[in-house]
């Protein structure tokens, strides 16, 4: 018994630490995905600002 505790405790810490890896491997797939469509956001707005400021200036051009 006491030669086979340790082999199943070992075998329990190896998938502990594979579903910790595999949990760490999600979170940082995700944050990628979440950064890649941030970028995205930001480029569509910093594209889009621009257009904003021309129109405010060209109704305060009128004004």
């Amino acid at each position: 018994m006491e030669t086979i505790l340790p082999h199943s405790h070992e075998f329990y810490e190896k998938s502990q630490y594979c579903i910790l890896v595999c949990i760490l491997f999600c979170i940082f797939s995700g944050c990628i995905l979440f950064i890649k469509v941030e970028r995205r956001s930001q480029k569509r707005s910093l594209s889009a600002d621009p257009v904003i400021y021309q129109q405010q200036d060209w109704l305060w051009s009128k004004h």
